[in-house]
């Protein structure tokens, strides 16, 4: 419904003057979808799996915790928050029509997002090799090394980051830490 609210907003603004405006509108929808895989990779790598305690971090480790197999979706009043201050800085730095814009990538990214994780968490069977890709990523980054495999809604962004190691290097890896505990022990 909010992206549905978002652009009725947009659609109740002046359309493009031009068709380089209106190239201008599409670059802004989709450079913030991008924005979105790369924050996503950040955040849960830097801030949900960081080193400082804080609720985000126990909130995620909880989530860490359940069973792989469970229902996995944020509370509304996050995401609309997380929403509306995205919304908000877009319209610090671009004109209105614009803000919406980007807002309008960037919560459909967020919805993707929102669906495919509580997707990933169930049983269903995907066919296709992204949702293969993306749903054995994710369960390894649970089940396996969450040290790794952080991105979600576009695995690849791991290779950029170097967080994609094969099964065969990430227990390699795993073992080894293992061993340097064992000695410190």
């Amino acid at each position: 419904a909010c992206l549905l609210v978002l652009c009725r907003c947009r659609a109740l603004l002046p359309p493009p003057a031009s068709p380089l405006s209106a190239a201008a509108e599409l670059s802004v929808v989709l450079s913030s979808v991008v924005f979105w895989w790369f924050q996503e990779h950040f955040l849960h790598r830097h801030v949900l799996h960081s080193e400082a305690d804080w609720i985000g971090k126990e909130i995620h480790e909880g989530h860490h915790a359940m069973p792989y197999h469970h229902v996995s979706i944020d509370p509304a009043p996050l995401l609309l928050g997380w929403l509306g201050a995205a919304h908000l800085a877009t319209r610090c730095v671009l004109p209105l029509p614009l803000a919406y814009s980007a807002t309008i990538g960037y919560a459909s990214a967020g919805l993707f997002y929102v669906w495919a994780h509580y997707i990933v968490h169930t049983r269903v069977p995907h066919k296709s090799k992204f949702w293969r890709v993306m749903k054995n990523n994710h369960a390894r980054h649970h089940g396996m090394d969450d040290g790794n495999w952080f991105a979600f809604s576009l695995p690849a962004i791991d290779d950029l980051f170097g967080t994609n190691p094969t099964v065969a290097e990430a227990r390699q890896r795993l073992r080894q830490k293992n061993r340097e505990g064992a000695k410190t022990e």
